[in-house]
């Protein structure tokens, strides 16, 4: 092969191939539903749904609590 030619296939790989692509976009993180279900403490962590010592019953006794 000549250097023109294996400089247009390098060239043609990396168009091929391309840059990596960024973060994908994440979703929000659901609310817990459940005690002990997974959950994302902040982005990055995860933590775990726990139930609010002070909670009077509503819909919002549980809560995500850091597994760190």
């Amino acid at each position: 092969m000549s250097r023109t030619s294996l400089a247009l296939a390098a060239l043609l790989a990396t168009a091929l191939v391309g840059c990596p692509r960024g973060p994908a976009t994440k979703k929000p993180p659901e609310p817990c539903k459940q005690l002990g279900q997974q959950c994302e403490f902040s982005p990055g962590k995860l933590g775990a749904c726990s139930y609010k010592t002070d909670c009077n019953g509503g819909s919002d006794c549980l809560y995500c609590q850091s597994q760190h």
